[in-house]
Order: structure tokens, then C-alpha cells, then sequence
């Protein structure tokens, strides 16, 4: 779309101007430092520098203000946030960064070696991992705080060609004459492959089961059509800038999508004609969300504040939630259209301690008081009835123990954990109050795939993916069945229970049917896919809407369910749906978890959505995480990762195990990798591919 540009005499870009009007402007100072940016809503970010032109302050549009001071050698050396919570930086006599010194005196360390690379890195809890290279500098070792070591290999060309994991198992790959890799061969035999076009784009893609995808591209490089094995074609078009215009799906049914001038998504319609429209302000803020279902439609209105925050979401009811934040921008405050208030607080290093959710009367309905290590890993959990819920962790920070001790010190319940070296659960004993002693012994294979529970064989197939599961004591066999693209399409229980689920091109689920005692119960989802996670927007029975789920973000709040009233949903730090109030604020539902997720009590009709805040299926009793589905009874996924995972953090690359084994602290919406995870020493970042799916 047509913008104008605007300069000063200096050549610095002053104004941005679009072709209806909308604008952003710079002011800058006689030096042609930026000191000020002003967006379309007129809402101005403000910058101060010293006399070296180093910039020292931030004043965002509120008037919180973020302060960087520097040393002699122009090293930032700290930083004084919002809160005034302070982090300082140390350096050693080569002016490398040595401590990261954070607001409570706690420390993370980097040691480097005699050609400057990182040598090592020790946490707040004085936990060290260690980092190897070659001569040419390339990570050839990472030796974790349990004295385990994952190795990297190299080629002539610099190609990355081996990585063997600490139970010595190694993936390979071997790569064509210009680079590109055309072969990951897993431990043993089994691998896939990968065939391009003369342009570097995927021309077929052979899976571990040998099953074919073949894909076709226009001269833009843009994907036409993506054909499987069994004949199934996915087609797409395009828009003139580019944007996906329409997609053809395995059934024939057609999703068609447009936008407005600025490219911007304004409607979204799926094969059965239900739509999503979408309105922004002219910051691009979304203002409105509305759901066309047969003849009804269901509008959630957003407005935001300065810093362009959701402040205020009104649902379909017209009910409206209000939002307040710190000046960290840390959520603080959740108002309910039903009266109850959820507010939280936060330590010196921006980390939640205490979530209360009380009725407007002041009647609490649920609170949660935090305790952390000093790497921020949650020790304990105290509940407003005074029950207390204590982790325990082992040196990679894995969980070994959640334990459970009622108001009066009763033990409730424990569970205990063993590893090995690459996260792959070999025991857990369970203990409830009054109730004998469970344990659970896994074996694995060379892949990481459970090989036998308490004995009974798990099968696979090579692709990866679950097939059968026995059951245990009182637990029905399971049955399950995958389509292309790793998609799980039935899941059948011994007890008679079958679980059916469809989805569109990109993997998104759109419908699934649970036959329980042999009456069947089906559900069409409406899914927006316009953010980073894909969300269900409504839950469409014989085409009226059952559901319809109001969210700001991916923060879901509320749902109107036909039938019953509105439910609002109340979260703990997790995000997982701990209690749900009706519109006279009364709390109609409650849950509780294990460490990862096994629902213990407090199960509801109303309550769809559960554990670290994604779907479950109470027929499968398994939880849905867009691209993959998982089983909280193992805590491990029913296929393997697409994301090949961080070579500097060997946890990361089992294909399997749900949040590094870590569930207390870490989610996985995507279904890909971790995040809000406590990654060491923050040196690890937080991923996101564009393929995060409902």
C-alpha cells in the first residue's frame, strides 16, 4: 500500500503518512539522535541521551521511565526498569560480560576460555554447564551439571552432520552439493528425505514411514499445492501482495480469506460458510473479533490503552473486563463482568508471587502464593485453604517430586520421578492419602519412545507416532490412528470410547466427535488463526453455536455456552483453568492437577478447556497443544517434535517430553517447544514458528 515519506534536512526519516491519512512521526535533536516517536493513535515514546550520545532513558507514552547507565569503556553496566528494579552487568579486564547481577543479588556467571569463547555458564543456584568447540569455533560439546555430555559433528564444508545425545544415540544428516539437507537419519536405520527444486524450494518431502509429500510452487515461490501419498491435495491461492487469498482443503471444502488496504486480515470464511470478521484502529489494534454463525452473529469489542494494551474486552453479552498493568506492563489487574477480581503481584525480578481471585463481597475464590529458587523455579505453591503443594528438581532442573500436604500437614499426595540423561521418565511412584502405592516403570528405545510400561509393549509406528498403548489397572487399552502430516485422526479405547478429529490445511483442528457408550457427541470448532496461537473462537453443534469463548489474546476469559449461563474463567500461574464462576460471581466448577496435568478432581461439563490453559478431550483424556496432542499420564507427546530443538541445551532436543520435564514452569501451547520455561541464565531464547495451530 502507498505510504508517503517525510525527512529532515539531515535525511532523517521524520513521518510515515498512509493513503488514508494515518501517521507516525519522529522528532530528533541537533545531534540527529531520535528523541521522540509518536504512532497513529498519538501516543509518544520519548528518548534522553548523554553527552556521548548514549541513549539513557526511555518514557513510554505513560510516563514509566526504563534508565541505562554505562561505564568509561561505553558498556552498559545497568538497568534500572519502571519498578526500579535494578540489573547490573560485570565485566572482566577484557570487557567481557562476566555477571548478570539481578535486583535481589542473585547472580548468573559466564567463564569464558583463552580464545574468548563461552567456556561455561553457572546459574543462581551455582549450577554449571559446559561448552566445548572446535578449532574452527564450532559447538562441538555441551557437558550439562549432571556430568552428561552431548557431542556435535561437523563436515569439511562446515555442514552440521551428527549429534549424539547422552544416552549415545546420534541423529545424522547428510546434505547435496550446495548445502541443503537431504537426509536426517535417526538412531538405527530409519530416516527421511528431502528432494528440491533448482530454486532451493521443497520439492517432495519422504517421511519415516516412506510416505510421499510433494509440493508445487508459482514463480514467487509461493506453495500451489501440497499432494500426499493417498492422492489428498491442499491448494492454495494468492492475493496480489502476496496473502493467502484461498485454501482447498483434503475434503473440498474452500476457506477463503480477505483483507482490508493495509493488508490487514478482515474476514476469514470456512467451508461450511461460518465466518470470522475482524476491525482495527489505526494503530492496527484489533477493536473487534465477530463470529457469523448460520444467521447468528457473536462480537467480542477490544479497546487499548496508550502503550496499545488490551484495557477493556466486552463479550457478546455485552459484559465488559477490565484491564489494569504495573509499570512493567505486568498484567495487575483483571476485573469480571460477574464482580470478581483477579489481581497479582510480582518480586524484584518481575516473577508472579501471589494470585488472588476474590468475589466482589471480598470472599476469596482462590489464591496462590509462590516461592522460587533463585533461578526463579517454583519451589512451592501455598492455596488459600492453606493447602501446600512442594517441587522438588534434580541439577537439570527436571522435576523429581510434587508433593501435595493438606492445612493440617497431612500428606494428600506425592508423586516422585526418575530420568534418564536425556529426560526420558524411567519410574514415577504415586502416593494418595488413604489409597495403595502406584508405580510406574518405562522402558525406550533408541528414538526415545516408550518400549514397554510395567512390562506391556507400546507400539509405534516409524514414523514416530503412537499406536498402541496398554493400559494399567483400571485403565482401558488405546488404540490410535494418524493421518498425514502427523495429524491424530482416531483414538479408540477399549471401554468402547472413540474419539474422531478433522482438520483444515494448516493442521488447525476443526471438528471432532467423541462416541461414549455408543452415543456420538460432535462439535465443529471456529478457529482464528490470525495471531501467533491459533484459537477456538466457537464450538458449533448442527450449525448453531454451543460455545462461543471470549479471550484477550491468548488469555482466555470467559465462554456462553447454550444452555447454561456464561462461565468466566479463572487461571492460576500456569495458566491452567483452576475454577469458573457463573454471572453472580458464585465459583460452579474447580480443578485441580498433577504436575502434568492429570486432572484430580473438580471435572465439569463447563470446563473444556484445563491444563496450562489448552483443550483436553475427556473421552481420550488427552490434551490438545495445536500441533501435537499429549498424554498427561506419561507427560511425554503421542508423536515426535518437528522442532529439532537448542544444541546448547541438550533437554531441549528429546522429541517426545513435554517441557523438559519441567511442567511446573514451562508450557508448550504450540505443540513445538517450550515457553515461560526458566531457560538458563536466560541465554536461551524463546522460539515460535509461524505454524502454531488450534
Amino acid at each position: 500500500m502507498y505510504a508517503d515519506r517525510t525527512y529532515d534536512d539531515n535525511g532523517n526519516l521524520t513521518g510515515i503518512t498512509d493513503a488514508l491519512n494515518r501517521a507516525t512521526t519522529n522528532a530528533y535533536d541537533a545531534a540527529g539522535r531520535l528523541v521522540s516517536t509518536t504512532d497513529e493513535r498519538g501516543n509518544t515514546t520519548s528518548y534522553v541521551y548523554d553527552a556521548s550520545s548514549r541513549r539513557t532513558k526511555i518514557v513510554d507514552a505513560l510516563g514509566n521511565e526504563t534508565v541505562f547507565v554505562y561505564d568509561a569503556g561505553n558498556r552498559l553496566v545497568s538497568v534500572t526498569d519502571a519498578r526500579q528494579n535494578t540489573t547490573t552487568y560485570q565485566y572482566d579486564e577484557l570487557g567481557r560480560q562476566r555477571f548478570v547481577v539481578s535486583a535481589d543479588g542473585s547472580k548468573v556467571e559466564t567463564v569464558y576460555d583463552e580464545l574468548g569463547r563461552r567456556k561455561a555458564v553457572i546459574d543462581q543456584e551455582g549450577k554449571r554447564t559446559e561448552f566445548g568447540y572446535d578449532a574452527l569455533g564450532r559447538l562441538t560439546v555441551v557437558k550439562d551439571s549432571l556430568g552428561q555430555t552431548t557431542s556435535y559433528g561437523y563436515d569439511e564444508l562446515g555442514n552440521f552432520i551428527r549429534q549424539t545425545d547422552a544416552n549415545s544415540h546420534s541423529t545424522t544428516f547428510e546434505y547435496d552439493s550446495v548445502g541443503r539437507q537431504r537426509l536426517r537419519r535417526l538412531p538405527g536405520v530409519i530416516a527421511e528425505y528431502f528432494h528440491y527444486n533448482r530454486d532451493g524450494t521443497v520439492k517432495q518431502h519422504v517421511n519415516f514411514n516412506a510416505f510421499p509429500v510433494n509440493f508445487k510452487y508459482d514463480q514467487l515461490g509461493r506453495l500451489l499445492e501440497r499432494k500426499y501419498l493417498d492422492g489428498t491435495r491442499h491448494v492454495f491461492t494468492y492475493t496480489r501482495a502476496g496473502l493467502r487469498e484461498t485454501a482447498k482443503d483434503d475434503r473440498g471444502g474452500i476457506t477463503r480469506y480477505d483483507y482490508d488496504d493495509r493488508d490487514r486480515l478482515v474476514k476469514k470464511t470456512d467451508p461450511s460458510g461460518n465466518s470470522l470478521e475482524y476491525t482495527y484502529d489505526v494503530a492496527g489494534n484489533r477493536t473487534s473479533l465477530k463470529a457469523n454463525i448460520g444467521s447468528a452473529s457473536y462480537t467480542t469489542a477490544y479497546t487499548h490503552d496508550a502503550l496499545n494494551r488490551i484495557k477493556t474486552v466486552t463479550d457478546p453479552e455485552g459484559g465488559v473486563y477490565n484491564f489494569d498493568y504495573d509499570a512493567n506492563g505486568l498484567q495487575k489487574q483483571l476485573d469480571y463482568p460477574n464482580g470478581v477480581r483477579t489481581t497479582w503481584s510480582y518480586d524484584s525480578q518481575n516473577r508472579l508471587v501471589d494470585l488472588v481471585t476474590k468475589k466482589s463481597s471480598g470472599e476469596v475464590l482462590q489464591s496462590y502464593h509462590y516461592q522460587m529458587a533463585l533461578t526463579g523455579h517454583r519451589t512451592s505453591v501455598t492455596e488459600a485453604d492453606g493447602t501446600v503443594r512442594a517441587y522438588q528438581y534434580d541439577d537439570l532442573w527436571r522435576l523429581v517430586q510434587d508433593k501435595v500436604t493438606g492445612p493440617t500437614g497431612q500428606l494428600v499426595y506425592q508423586e516422585d520421578f526418575q530420568y534418564d540423561p536425556v529426560g526420558n521418565r524411567l519410574r514415577s511412584d504415586l502416593i494418595a492419602h488413604k489409597r495403595p502405592k502406584f508405580v510406574h516403570v518405562y522402558t525406550y528405545d533408541a528414538r526415545d519412545r516408550i518400549e514397554t510400561h510395567n512390562g506391556m509393549k507400546v507400539s509405534w509406528d516409524q514414523a514416530g507416532r503412537l499406536t498402541e498403548m496398554p493400559g494399567w489397572m483400571n485403565d482401558p487399552d488405546a488404540s490410535y490412528r494418524w493421518g498425514f502430516g502427523d495429524r491424530l485422526l482416531g483414538v479408540e479405547l477399549s471401554n468402547g470410547t472413540k474419539v474422531e478429529t478433522t482438520y483444515d490445511v494448516d493442521g488447525n483442528r476443526v471438528s471432532s466427535t467423541e462416541t461414549v457408550e455408543g452415543v456420538a457427541a460432535s462439535v465443529d470448532y471456529l478457529v482464528d488463526t490470525s495471531g501467533w496461537l491459533s484459537h477456538v473462537v466457537a464450538g458449533v453443534e448442527e450449525e448453531e453455536a454451543e460455545t462461543v469463548y471470549v479471550r484477550a489474546g491468548d488469555q482466555l476469559l470467559g465462554n456462553r455456552r447454550d444452555g447454561p449461563e456464561d462461565r468466566f474463567h479463572h487461571q492460576d500461574a500456569l495458566g491452567s483453568v483452576r475454577s469458573l464462576t457463573d454471572q453472580g460471581g458464585n465459583a460452579v466448577a474447580s480443578g485441580t492437577y498433577s504436575a502434568f496435568g492429570v486432572r484430580q478432581r473438580g471435572t465439569s461439563a463447563d470446563q473444556d478447556y484445563g491444563f496450562a490453559g489448552e483443550p483436553w478431550l475427556a473421552g481420550s483424556r488427552l490434551a490438545h497443544h495445536r500441533a501435537r496432542w499429549m498424554d498427561p499420564q506419561t507427560g511425554r507427546f503421542l508423536s515426535q517434535d518437528r522442532f529439532e530443538g537448542v544444541i546448547e541445551q541438550p533437554q531441549s532436543l528429546n522429541r517426545y517430553c513435554y517441557a523438559y520435564a519441567d511442567p511446573v514452569n514451562g508450557r508448550d501451547p504450540t505443540g513445538y517447544w517450550t515457553i515461560g520455561g526458566i531457560m538458563l541464565g536466560g541465554i536461551f531464547g524463546t522460539y515460535c514458528h509461524g505454524d502454531c495451530r488450534a
